[in-house]
């Protein structure tokens, strides 16, 4: 609820705040860094600045809540694009009831006994260890970034695609350095492995912002319109006769090629490209569609047709071009 409530353009001056400072933590936690307080004219709620902020947050949440409070803003204003975002696709897996009974190995105890000393000992000194690169690293992290820039320089300057992407390289950089750290505290160098591990790793993560951005179910932007539609006739064409009664098919149309428009109503329910449309909701289905009839992707069904079918109320549409 606070990540929500943070993100809302509404959101009162202290949440905006907040923002803000976790959006600078990120970017001040180099070498340089130094992560500014707001100043206030009662001194007692100011606080120390902040040198090479190093945090790390860690949260869970329903996939629908979580997309449902984002929007093309968040991406553009950099605070989306600095997260990593998992996203789990699999079944429910197992429980495991033999948890407790797992202790980690000496080996592991010791290696992160290390970390720690090495961590302290560098923040106990105010100092700071420099990764460095193994050159095949080095060049294979050129070659990363000059493949997403290519890709950013193919979208429209404002799109929140562009500015996801615009910190994947960054991301996939910081990700490689913490392997690399955590191999050898003390002398930190990031191999080829651990280059290719974390661009593939970052890259897929971004890859799934990436797809809810396109199809819809982040965003408002009318230009992912005709995405959506085209989304939702793949999904639909590819259902079982059961599927389909089940996603607002009337009988007479399980074993046609029709789409009713209830489908697409309960389909787009679920897009916030749709669903928090400045005109409503309404008004943005009836746009979506429009927009795919004047393109020529779904055709409306004439009246003939749909008495032949024995659909006496509603609308349907067949598969255009």
């Amino acid at each position: 609820m606070l990540f929500r409530s943070m993100l809302d353009p509404r959101a009162p001056s202290h949440l905006k705040e907040l923002k803000r400072a976790l959006t600078d933590a990120w970017s001040e936690s180099g070498p340089h860094g130094l992560l500014n307080s707001r100043k206030y004219s009662d001194r007692s709620k100011n606080f120390q600045d902040v040198r090479r902020p190093c945090l790390n947050l860690l949260g869970e949440s329903v996939p629908s809540h979580f997309y449902g409070s984002l929007n093309d803003d968040v991406a553009s204003d950099g605070f989306i694009p600095r997260w990593i975002i998992l996203e789990y696709f699999g079944d429910r897996p197992s429980p495991n009831r033999v948890s407790r009974q797992a202790t980690p190995s000496a080996a592991l105890i010791d290696r992160v006994a290390d970390l720690y000393v090495a961590s302290k000992t560098i923040q106990d000194s105010n100092g700071s260890v420099e990764i460095q690169f193994a050159p095949d690293a080095l060049e294979y992290f050129h070659y990363f970034e000059d493949r997403i820039t290519a890709r950013i320089r193919t979208l429209p300057r404002e799109h929140p695609i562009k500015a996801i992407l615009s910190r994947t390289n960054e991301k996939a950089l910081k990700l490689a350095g913490l392997l690399a750290a955590c191999e050898n505290p003390h002398e930190p160098i990031i191999t080829r492995e651990q280059a290719v591990w974390a661009s593939t790793f970052i890259e897929k993560a971004d890859g799934h912002m990436i797809v809810k951005y396109e199809d819809g179910s982040i965003g408002d932007d009318e230009s992912l319109f005709e995405a959506m539609t085209r989304a939702a006739i793949r999904a639909y064409v590819l259902m079982t006769p059961a599927q389909k009664q089940a996603n607002k098919c009337p009988k007479c149309l399980l074993n046609s090629q029709a789409i009713p428009h209830a489908y697409f109503r309960d389909y787009f329910k679920r897009k916030a490209a749709i669903k928090n449309h400045r005109y409503g909701f309404t008004k943005a289905v009836e746009l979506c569609i429009g927009d795919a009839m004047a393109v020529g992707i779904l055709v409306r069904m004439p009246p003939s047709e749909k008495a032949k079918l024995g659909l006496r109320g509603g609308e349907a549409y067949l598969i255009g071009d």
